[in-house]
């Protein structure tokens, strides 16, 4: 009985004193600014054709879309996570 106790007591122990060491991991905090969508884009804007062979319209084409369908699928952002922009919402049905 008594071994039982002390191993319930040291579960319990070791659960309550269990600190995150982060909120959000700093290379999830990073993905916003190095992630995928971010570079793919740039890389795509610089060059007029590979954005035209990945997404089949200019750029200019896909600027004057984002700027008609961004009120309709523009979300706002919670405390608890940030919204999908609409031009990557964009490029992912499009894609």
């Amino acid at each position: 009985m008594d071994d039982e106790i002390v191993v319930l007591w040291w579960w319990w122990y070791r659960r309550q004193n269990k600190r995150r060491k982060y909120w959000v991991h700093p290379i999830l905090r990073e993905r916003f600014t190095l992630g995928t969508f971010e570079t793919l884009m740039g890389e795509l804007r610089s060059d007029g054709s590979k954005f035209f062979n990945y997404f089949r319209m200019t750029t200019t084409t896909f600027d004057d879309l984002l700027g008609r369908l961004s009120p309709g699928i523009r979300v706002r952002n919670t405390s608890f996570r940030e919204c999908i922009c609409p031009e990557q919402r964009l490029a992912i049905c499009l894609r």
